[in-house]
């Protein structure tokens, strides 16, 4: 389903299809990444079988690490693109080597210093910083599986949403509700079942 699809099925029950209503397109859209975000914390592992996932190499860069960051032991970065953040940062599906020899998990700066410093812990790791992953090795190319924020682009309505369609259902009512709830709009997200009616 596209974003305008998903905007659409959020705005339909609420009847702000005129042009005297004052909701915004991206404030839908917000409302519908929040349930999704809300819904995909509870529910990680399902998601990861799914394939909204992108994938794309990253280049690594050599970064001056006295003024940046206060690790010391930090020596290559890279940026990441447009990415659904939920609260422990990016969601992604994995991050390796271009030869899928390592893997990497992704942590924030804090857990890197304690993770790494475990003895007889040898999973390697990468913690992210504001919209970079930081590395203490440097290697040719690394593979990034990530869930892309469609937002990002120019024709954002057209874009395939990254929300699974087993969560559709779920997420558009969740949002309605928000957004009526918001604005103040009774909603009754109960079917009548009377014929009569």
């Amino acid at each position: 389903m596209t974003v305008s699809e998903f905007i659409y099925k959020v705005k339909e029950p609420l009847k702000l299809h005129s042009g005297d209503n004052v909701i915004s397109n991206r404030t839908v859209w917000a409302h519908i990444q929040s349930s999704f975000l809300l819904l995909l914390s509870r529910d990680k592992r399902k998601i990861y079988k799914t394939n909204l996932f992108k994938k794309i190499e990253v280049q690594l860069e050599k970064v001056n690490l006295s003024s940046c960051i206060p690790l010391d032991c930090m020596g290559v970065r890279f940026k990441l693109p447009s990415y659904i953040e939920d609260d422990s940062g990016i969601v992604y599906r994995g991050l390796t080597t271009a030869d899928y020899s390592k893997s990497f998990r992704i942590v924030s700066p804090r857990d890197f210093l304690i993770k790494t410093n475990i003895k007889g812990n040898n999973q390697p790791y990468a913690f992210q910083q504001g919209e970079y992953i930081y590395l203490s090795e440097n290697y040719n190319c690394m593979i990034l599986e990530y869930l892309p924020d469609p937002t990002d682009s120019c024709k954002v309505l057209v874009e395939e949403a990254p929300i699974p369609s087993y969560m559709e259902d779920n997420v558009c009512s969740m949002a309605t509700q928000k957004l009526a709830n918001a604005l103040r709009i009774p909603f009754d997200h109960t079917q009548n079942k009377n014929s009569n009616q």
